[in-house]
């Protein structure tokens, strides 16, 4: 029938029993009239988007359990010397870009000037489903350059805090690499617990995990770092065993 041609293309998988699929499904084997059919394709989007949503809530945890604090490497030259320090947007996505290919989280971003006020929305995409942070930034008139490179200075800094907003993203003072040449470390018993979670990845996703957490063996993962890389590494070994 070509009705049943027409729901293939909208869905492509099997219709699991209880779906609202399944249902719509039913309802044209039984020619149910054109007004219950619509009901049907309105909560058969509702419950796609209700799952999206779960899905991109999932991804985000994942994400923010994942990402590591950013560390301010940059200062402003106020002409008296290094000022106030930051860490620049590129900085930034270098360390939440690759996290967030992982769990299949993207960004993209739009602005708005009004009465020399720049509105910025960093909007973070899974899938179907999105969600938008929104900063308003005055326009700055101090700067001795042209309104193109003040415009676009504006635009990068609201960028950086809409993004970090939108995915919780820590941006730090502490030098998260120079942190590694004096801690407490974690004890032999973490080290073991760890180790055998390790062990149970390929070779070169241990690698890549040690990396990540800037050592090169568990036992010199710091004290504070354990519980980030437990969860860490009890889902890298899930994702690879799924």
């Amino acid at each position: 029938m070509p009705e049943q041609q027409t729901l293939q293309v909208i869905d492509d998988q099997p219709a699991s029993a209880g779906t609202p699929m399944a249902l719509i499904e039913m309802a044209v084997n039984s020619d149910a009239d054109p007004d219950k059919l619509e009901k049907l394709m309105e909560l058969q989007e509702r419950w796609e988007a209700n799952r999206a949503a779960e899905a991109f809530g999932q991804a985000l945890a994942d994400f923010q359990a994942e990402c590591p604090p950013v560390h301010k490497g940059r200062s402003i030259d106020l002409g008296r010397g290094a000022g106030p320090r930051y860490a620049g947007l590129d900085d930034i996505m270098a360390v939440a870009q690759p996290i967030m290919s992982k769990h299949g989280l993207s960004v993209t971003y739009s602005a708005a000037i009004d009465d020399g006020r720049l509105h910025a929305t960093c909007t973070v995409r899974k899938g179907r489903h999105s969600e938008a942070s929104e900063i308003t930034l005055p326009v700055p008139q101090q700067m001795k350059v042209n309104d193109t490179q003040k415009m676009g200075a504006a635009f990068s800094y609201a960028k950086r805090y809409a993004l970090c907003a939108a995915l919780n993203i820590t941006v730090t003072d502490q030098d998260v690499d120079a942190s590694n040449l004096n801690f407490d470390t974690i004890t032999d018993n973490q080290a073991m617990a760890l180790g055998e979670l390790l062990d149970q990845l390929p070779e070169n996703r241990r690698a890549d995990f040690l990396k990540w957490l800037g050592v090169g063996d568990v036992a010199d993962i710091a004290a504070n770092k354990y519980k980030q890389a437990l969860a860490a590494l009890k889902k890298a070994v899930a994702d690879a065993n799924s």
